[in-house]
């Protein structure tokens, strides 16, 4: 055996059923066909199920896309890519059949071509190929059209899928033992992931949908954790389907229902759930009642003898149309009344395709069931009009025909899925409701009163008892944070004393500033200093020279005098915060300086000169912050063999690299100490260690599936220094081309559309979880991917636009968002919600950061249904938060707290200011006895949440024109 393209080979098994194949050729159970041609294109690669894809999983246990297998009585070509005769070569060793393997080139291969006719027309004198076709999809591409056509001309094709759906009806040993493994998978999935399940939903009454509901149990599928149970790989385990949950009075038996995003209707809940394993499919599927009527039941059992009359018809030698009309006659003797409510066939055969169509047991299906073949049964009735309205009755078991007598209860059936039971105590639940009994008195009051009372006590003492568990978590957080605060005061000092004003100088001394600029000097012109960012002004005959920094700004006016005024004003206190230190003399500041002139034109020149050295020294600054951000990375280590490194092609990245080319896409790789993206000639490196965050969103709700990458220290992509980090790919149609939306496409048409942006996004899904499963095996679980949840999501206004907020394990984000929004919970010391009054219909959510010399992060306009939610998520993650009704001067208090730490914590801390739940309800009753004490009072930090701006400190005095001319 060889492990290749992640599938296990079994030569010997491939050769012993080429040989088959040839055999039943040469012994014409393939009709007048001296040839069979199966072909997979690659556009038909993604498809699941079909004839074609059946053979090729059956010959060698994988699909092979852009490949033909010929087979005729006597030869075997295998006509594909270098790289897959490597892979598969093997198998003409010790063969039965003549095996050629022909290379397929990516230009040419008329040469190719010639020989496999050559090859056919020495093996067989028939003229009919019979041909594997899949007929909704038959976009062959350039290589199999081409052997089609050459083909064509020699030859009479016939269609050979039901010829080949009759050959690989029958299943020999190891195909039953992958069919029994598959049937046990769905059986346990269906007991312990379903009903369990569905009955804790029900006692809780939670609401769930339809389309919720099966997604979950599609994803416990897929990761296979049950398969140890039963001592499989979990690697060979997938769905057939999405499990398939239909409740309230819509139901239907077709396997191709879809889910609804209705919730759950706990009356009558039909569900069906199917396992593939290593490409053998499985169904089971039971109806669930939960306090059911009389009539409910008497249909449940009639339906289990319905089962069992089937199972009696179905045996060998039987035609299957024979089968059913004994099913119907069956229920037309005993039931009459049901008989309009019963489905036009009662299942089909199954194996590596999940349903057969050639094999249906229906009324005119002729065909006949032979040993050894295993059907999925379904049999049901729907539309059914009971007590409490509408409701359906499905029963869905695999089966396996075996020899008469030999199987369960003396019948020729033996049911793959008997772990999964069906007796009425199975399928039916009590659920008991406390209600209070309210007398005609008390009902009569109620009215009165406006309202009925509440029925649910125990819904409403559970919500008070999570309430006060909640408070009392809150109280004690508020404790150990004020606790902290208050051991930290020794550590703690004022911005003040540790921070030292920054002092730009221009020139050394007064005789530097002579030789350097000795004629300005003399001449008193106004000049500007590039290369210092320096504007030098004759002022009382001196030439003074100011750094652009302290200059506000500057402007030219004429006068009707003739002369011009430049006026240039500087940055003084109530502009810019700058004050005097403790003990220091008052300061006096020059606020603007004016300079006449007859020459207008000299006057403008030196205006724009200094806006221009003002631009340049804006620029140099960001520069220097953009340098001092970087932190050197250490370099990429590669992997040793590219080739088996994970990868993931055609990814758009955000923020964008290089030439921005629409469609343009480049390649994810994950090495040994970091991920490399590369997209024309351009490469962004991001190493592990440098990694926050890491986010993997599917594209459940969205037309994008992504991987975000929230970093330590910012990266440069371009000339800007970058945070976050996006790779995606679209899954949806981003953009609608209005003249393709013209053309009305039929139902069918959309159908088709839907399944196929179904398969794609889970292809997508697939490609993507592998890829981040290796990056966390990679990097030794230094990084640890979360996903957003949608369904604990709200909207919020954190910036400019509303968005949809999702929480993570570690984290608030908005991904989809341009820029993206990621907040940190550790990175938060508490959260308060403005205007939560009782009649308001949104809320505002204030984050304040344990560094208080960064910003508040505010997310405004919250509906308030959210807000107890929110209370209780931040509560499981050990944040503090309070509430009021009126804002708070954020900047104002923040910049206050940061620089006199000391006094703040002193005076109480985040309680004096925006008090906790608790510490509210400890202060309520309590008497203000010291109002008179209020004649001379202080300025705390609890005067800081004030919305009063008219502060001396921060507003900007008017000028006079009198104090002007003084200047």
């Amino acid at each position: 055996k060889i492990i290749g393209m992640s599938v296990e080979i079994d030569f010997e098994l491939s050769r012993s059923r080429i040989t088959a194949v040839c055999e039943a050729i040469k012994n014409g159970k393939f009709g007048d066909n001296g040839c069979v041609v199966c072909t997979i294109s690659k556009a038909q690669g993604d498809i699941t199920y079909s004839t074609p894809h059946s053979l090729c999983l059956w010959l060698f246990g994988y699909a092979l896309s852009e490949t033909a297998l010929i087979f005729t009585a006597t030869d075997f070509i295998f006509f594909a890519s270098a790289k897959k005769i490597g892979l598969f070569e093997e198998v003409k060793e010790g063969c039965a059949i003549n095996c050629h393997f022909l290379q397929r080139e990516k230009s040419n291969n008329s040469a190719g071509i010639a020989s496999a006719l050559d090859i056919i027309g020495n093996s067989s004198s028939s003229k009919k190929i019979g041909f594997l076709s899949i007929k909704k999809h038959n976009e062959n591409g350039a290589f199999i059209g081409s052997l089609f056509s050459a083909l064509d001309e020699k030859f009479e094709r016939t269609d050979a899928n039901g010829l080949v759906s009759d050959f690989l009806a029958v299943k020999d040993n190891v195909e039953m033992e992958n069919m029994k493994s598959a049937s046990a998978l769905s059986s346990i999935y269906f007991n312990k992931d379903f009903k369990n399940s569905l009955k804790k939903f029900a006692a809780e009454s939670e609401r769930v949908s339809h389309e919720l509901y099966g997604d979950t149990l599609e994803s416990k599928i897929a990761q296979g954790k049950r398969a140890k149970e039963k001592k499989l790989s979990a690697d060979e385990v997938e769905t057939c389907f999405v499990p398939i949950i239909q409740s309230g009075s819509h139901f239907s038996l077709k396997p191709s229902a879809n889910n609804t995003d209705e919730n759950l209707s706990f009356r009558v809940v039909m569900g069906t759930l199917g396992c593939r394993y290593k490409s053998y499919c499985s169904d089971v599927g039971r109806t669930f009642f939960f306090n059911p009527s009389k009539d409910e039941e008497e249909n449940f059992k009639f339906q289990l003898e319905v089962v069992k009359h089937l199972f009696k018809e179905l045996k060998p030698g039987a035609k299957l149309c024979d089968v059913y009309n004994s099913v119907v006659a069956f229920v037309e003797e005993n039931r009459f009344d049901l008989k309009d409510n019963l489905p036009n066939n009662f299942g089909f055969l199954s194996g590596i395709n999940f349903r057969d169509s050639n094999y249906s047991i229906k009324a005119n299906n002729e065909k006949v069931v032979r040993e050894d073949m295993v059907f999925i049964i379904i049999v049901g009735f729907t539309n059914i009009d009971g007590d409490h309205g509408t409701y359906g009755l499905q029963h869905i078991d695999t089966v396996r025909v075996c020899k008469e007598g030999e199987g369960d209860d003396n019948t020729s059936v033996e049911v793959l899925t008997k772990d999964c039971k069906s007796a009425w105590e199975f399928c039916s639940f009590k659920i008991e409701k406390e209600e209070e009994e309210v007398n005609e008195e008390e009902l009569q009051r109620t009215l009165e009163e406006g309202g009925f009372a509440k029925r649910d006590r125990h819904a409403a003492e559970s919500f008070r008892r999570k309430e006060a568990d909640r408070r009392e978590h809150q109280r004690m957080l508020v404790l150990e944070a004020q606790k902290a605060l208050e051991d930290s005061l020794d550590t703690i000092e004022d911005d003040d004393e540790n921070n030292e004003e920054k002092q730009i100088r221009l020139f050394k001394n007064e005789r530097s500033f002579i030789q350097k600029m000795g004629k300005v000097v003399k001449k008193l012109h106004v000049v500007v200093h590039m290369d210092k960012y320096a504007v030098i002004l004759p002022i009382f005959g001196m030439a003074v020279p100011f750094h652009v920094s302290v200059i506000k700004n500057a402007s030219v006016s004429d006068e009707d005098s003739g002369y011009s005024t430049l006026r240039v004003n500087f940055n003084t206190p109530g502009i810019t915060a700058i004050q005097s230190k403790a003990g220091e003399n008052v300061r006096t500041f020059l606020r603007s300086v004016n300079i006449r002139s007859k020459g207008k034109r000299s006057l403008s020149n030196a205006l724009d000169l200094i806006k221009q050295v003002q631009a340049k020294h804006k620029d140099f600054m960001k520069e220097m912050k953009t340098r001092e951000a970087i932190v050197e990375q250490a370099p990429l280590r590669l992997n040793d063999n590219s080739k088996n490194s994970l990868k993931l092609r055609n990814l758009f990245i955000r923020p964008s690299v290089g030439r921005t080319r629409k469609n343009e896409t480049g390649l994810l790789e994950a090495h040994k100490n970091g991920i490399r993206y590369k997209k024309s000639g351009v490469e962004v490196d991001i190493l592990y260690s440098n990694i926050r965050h890491a986010f993997f969103q599917p594209a459940d709700k969205e037309v994008i599936i992504l991987l975000h990458f929230h970093l330590k220290n910012p990266i440069l992509i371009g000339k800007k220094l970058q945070k976050d980090i996006m790779f995606y790919s679209e899954v949806g149609e981003v953009q609608t081309d209005l003249n393709q939306a013209r053309h009305h496409r039929t139902e069918r048409e959309e159908y088709e559309a839907e399944m196929r942006e179904k398969k794609l996004r889970k292809h997508k899904k697939e490609l993507f979880k592998a890829f981040f499963k290796g990056m966390e095996k990679l990097s030794k679980n230094q990084i640890e991917f979360e996903v957003p949840s949608y369904k604990l999501g709200f909207l919020g206004v954190p910036t400019r636009q509303t968005i949809r907020i999702r929480p993570t394990r570690s984290c608030l984000v908005c991904l989809t968002d341009i820029p993206p929004f990621v907040l940190t919970i550790a990175d938060i010391e508490r959260v308060h919600f403005e205007r939560t009054g009782f009649k308001t219909r949104n809320f505002d959510m204030v984050c304040i950061f344990k560094d208080y010399t960064k910003k508040v992060q505010t997310i405004n306009q919250i509906p308030i249904a959210n807000l107890e939610a929110i209370k209780s998520w931040l509560d499981d993650r050990n944040i503090i938060f309070s509430e009021g009704d009126i804002g708070v001067n954020w900047d104002k208090t923040m910049k206050k707290i940061a620089k006199h730490r000391v006094e703040f914590v002193r005076e109480g801390g985040w309680e004096s200011i925006i008090p906790s739940e608790h510490t509210i309800e400890e202060e309520i009753g309590e008497e203000a006895e010291d109002e008179e004490d209020e004649e001379d009072p202080e300025v705390t930090f609890s005067d800081y949440g004030s919305e009063d701006y008219s502060s001396d400190e921060y507003a900007e005095d008017d000028i006079s024109e009198e104090e002007e001319e003084e200047e």
